[in-house]
């Protein structure tokens, strides 16, 4: 099985944290849903099998018009093999949805809607730039359970300078009023080149603090594993069977499509991505010729991607897979690597599975780097 994933690059305003390919110019606003569908025209071979999970990120997609979203979802309908009933993930900022457009995407086909909380307190929105306030949250939140949606992912971030332990825990609770399935959980970064990292090195806003965002990762996590959620990946849980397919299918390494400005590509045994540039991707499409850049990937990158990847889910590195994919003797350099890296306290073998402790989960990075080959 496969997924496709669809990036809306478009932002009314950028958060000072975010270093996802958007722009908040709309000069080719017009332009990009043509642009995509010249590419799912182009890219119909792309894929050899059923898709079965499709994904509107960005950027922002609620932005779309929903005759856009529908141009899209029947394109793709009508160009890929898909399974019955699909799981298809709509992206949404609480400032940009209102009851009638959240119950046309439902009567579209879209069965699962991510929306982009971050915090329930106005100086963690504030901090982070976000365009709507915490007033905004309950009434959105009110229409998407009134449109009819199930399955409902919240993003949250912790980490926030100023967040103390009463913050996590209100944010957390607060989510809980609500019949979400999933919840992903993400600490704030500061990246390069973002107007975060900016106006911290500046000292107009606090830098985060490690301490304080560790702290919080228990803290959220024990919250959720008391209220039933299963911690399934380092920054992701959910309700029994709630699981994020498409997600999955990344940490899984199945094959998927990316359509629209910067999205990426895997067949497993490549990876090919569009250039990160709106004027340039709908240029390249009116011409015929996607820019993309591509690479091919040795067995060693496969490998330590596996191992990456798989780590940061709650399965682990299932043994007789690597000897599957891999071959007996990459089985036996990864147990003896395992053998030099244990420590309970972050990892263990069980039922022939590399796992890692939830104290290790946080360390996901720095352990599998001990266990890469090359």
């Amino acid at each position: 099985m496969a997924g496709i994933y669809i990036h809306i690059p478009f932002c009314r305003h950028k958060c000072s944290y975010c270093n996802f390919f958007s722009v908040v110019s709309q000069k080719h606003r017009t332009e990009i849903v043509p642009a995509i569908l010249q590419e799912i025209d182009a890219r119909k071979n792309a894929i050899n099998e059923k898709v079965e999970t499709i994904y509107f990120g960005g950027g922002t997609p609620s932005l779309l018009s929903v005759n856009e979203v529908e141009q899209l979802i029947d394109k793709l309908f009508a160009s890929f093999e898909i399974i019955n009933q699909p799981e298809i993930t709509f992206e949404a900022n609480p400032d940009d949805v209102n009851p009638e457009y959240l119950k046309s995407l439902k009567q579209l086909g879209i069965n699962r809607i991510s929306i982009g909380i971050q915090s329930f307190r106005e100086e963690d929105l504030n901090y982070l730039e976000r365009t709507h306030n915490a007033s905004r949250i309950s009434n959105v939140m009110s229409a998407i359970v009134g449109a009819g949606f199930k399955h409902i992912n919240a993003d949250l971030i912790y980490g926030i300078p100023g967040q103390q332990n009463e913050a996590i825990h209100y944010n957390v609770s607060r989510l809980l009023d609500y019949p979400l399935d999933h919840i992903s959980a993400y600490a704030l970064t500061v990246e390069p080149g973002t107007k975060l990292n900016h106006q911290i090195s500046k000292n107009k806003k606090p830098d985060i603090e490690e301490s304080a965002i560790t702290q919080h990762f228990y803290q959220l996590s024990d919250f959720l594993l008391a209220h039933g959620f299963e911690h399934y990946e380092i920054s992701n849980f959910a309700l029994p069977g709630c699981y994020s397919k498409h997600n999955t299918s990344y940490w899984y390494q199945k094959p998927y499509l990316g359509l629209g400005p910067s999205a990426h590509s895997y067949d497993g045994n490549s990876r090919w991505w569009n250039i990160s540039s709106v004027s340039g991707y709908v240029k390249g499409v009116n011409e015929g010729k996607i820019p993309l850049e591509k690479e091919v990937l040795s067995l060693e990158q496969k490998f330590n991607e596996f191992i990456m990847l798989r780590l940061r889910t709650q399965q682990g590195i299932d043994m007789q897979e690597v000897a599957r994919l891999f071959g007996p003797s990459w089985h036996n350099d990864l147990r003896k690597a395992f053998k030099s890296v244990e420590n309970t306290q972050y990892i263990r073998w069980q039922n022939n599975r590399i796992v890692l402790t939830r104290k290790g989960f946080w360390f996901s990075d720095g352990i599998a780097a001990q266990l890469f080959r090359g």
